[in-house]
């Protein structure tokens, strides 16, 4: 047996075509702007003392849909999980936590413009 839901095919046929369609580096900045704050933010919070050198080698990019947080200083690993005389004070995923809401919300409009433009 087999059931058919109504609307299911033109659901379908709408988020392939929303898939092929560009667009997606105005939510991917979104993103990585909030997540960009949110790191900051909560790095401050943790570790004042080494908020800024770590975010001097740190870097947030909008690329291929999302973003991408890269910490190139060793004192980030040793700030977010410890080191041999220092206990851990993570601060990534309460960023990413923090960053999830706004960037969910920045995908969202867009695939909710996407789909409306795309109707025939």
């Amino acid at each position: 047996m087999s059931a058919r839901v109504a609307g299911l095919d033109a659901l379908r046929r709408r988020l392939a075509a929303a898939a092929e369609m560009r667009g997606l580096d105005s939510p991917a900045a979104e993103a990585a702007a909030a997540l960009s704050a949110a790191v900051e933010q909560r790095l401050r919070e943790a570790a004042p003392e080494s908020a800024a050198a770590i975010i001097a080698q740190a870097s947030v990019e909008a690329s291929n849909g999302g973003a991408r947080f890269t910490a190139r200083s060793p004192l980030a690993r040793a700030v977010e999980f410890g080191a041999m005389r220092r206990p851990a004070r993570p601060w990534l995923r309460a960023s990413l936590d923090a960053a999830r809401a706004p960037a969910a919300a920045a995908f969202a409009r867009w695939l909710k413009r996407t789909l409306k433009g795309s109707r025939r």
